[in-house]
């Protein structure tokens, strides 16, 4: 059976905060985070891969897509990345995310159908920002950003309910991958 294909997607639109400077320009061995996350999803076989940052950020490279809904926190870029994508599935990767690799979403991929995606499960909930998501979640999105329901948790929550998402539950000590830069600490 040949992989199957797959889109990639970096989301690079958040303010930052309490990082005090914008976190995708954060340097890993000398190149910036928002470019080794492009990478990372390029060795894992994502086709093509999209940088989505939030409208009125000063653009990372050329082609940019741009969240459409203004204030709708990560959700935005999630909803931009998959309504832009190109395949049945697009691998998501937050650019504060800088321990996983492209085997991640190579071993990820593996365990998608037509359809359905995947994500991993933590003792502290979902890690809906480097999941494997299928296009046919855009309705559920565009349906909560309509609502004003911004919470990723209650996203993928019932996208494995309407079995859209599988899980992959992961012990305590397989979460290193999954710790995020957000403070300069």
């Amino acid at each position: 059976v040949p992989p199957m294909k797959f889109a990639g997607a970096v989301l690079a639109g958040g303010k930052s905060s309490r990082m005090g400077r914008n976190k995708a320009l954060l340097l890993i061995a000398g190149e910036p985070l928002w470019r080794r996350q492009v990478r990372v999803l390029h060795e894992a076989g994502a086709r093509p891969v999209l940088v989505v940052q939030s409208p009125g950020q000063r653009a990372l490279r050329r082609g940019v897509v741009r969240d459409a809904v203004r204030n709708a926190g990560p959700l935005a870029g999630l909803h931009a990345a998959v309504a832009h994508g190109s395949s049945g599935h697009i691998a998501i990767l937050a650019v504060d995310l800088p321990h996983i690799d492209h085997g991640w979403f190579s071993r990820m991929i593996k365990r998608c159908a037509p359809g359905i995606g995947i994500v991993a499960r933590t003792h502290d909930g979902y890690e809906p920002l480097a999941a494997i998501y299928p296009c046919e979640a855009l309705n559920e999105m565009e349906t909560r950003l309509n609502r004003g329901e911004f919470s990723l948790q209650a996203l993928v929550g019932a996208l494995v309910r309407s079995r859209r998402m599988r899980v992959v539950r992961l012990k305590y000590t397989d979460c290193r991958p999954l710790v995020n830069w957000n403070t300069p600490d």
